[in-house]
């Protein structure tokens, strides 16, 4: 898959939430996973709950964009970290992550369940 049809995938699921599988591109400093492993990642883009405001969304945009990079929020990491206790806020802006497109095996946009 290519970066670009990774990210028109991504931007086709606007505010839904989708699973991606991607190369790690250095090792975990959580769990020792070396560079290299496939990370697979329910995530939400855009979500705008837990933002700080840092960067602003333009910033952010070109940011993504030199680095071929997508920003989106990752739902399994949100819960692990209340799960540890971590507040609610904080939980939230510390689920952020950056997908490189480039790494990107494969998207997945689950049915949507219910009226």
């Amino acid at each position: 898959m290519t970066s670009v049809d990774a990210y028109n995938r991504i931007l086709a699921s606007p505010g839904k939430f989708f699973f991606v599988e991607f190369h790690l591109r250095r090792a975990s400093r959580t769990d020792g996973r070396p560079a290299g492993t496939i990370r697979r990642m329910l995530a939400k883009v855009p979500c705008h709950k837990y933002k700080k405001g840092i960067v602003s969304d333009a910033e952010r945009a070109a940011e993504d964009a030199a680095n071929d990079t997508v920003t989106c929020w990752d739902v399994q990491k949100f819960k692990e970290l209340r799960a540890n206790g971590v507040p609610l806020m904080e939980a939230g802006w510390q689920s952020y992550r950056r997908i490189p497109l480039d790494d990107i095996v494969n998207i997945s946009i689950p049915p949507v369940i219910g009226p």
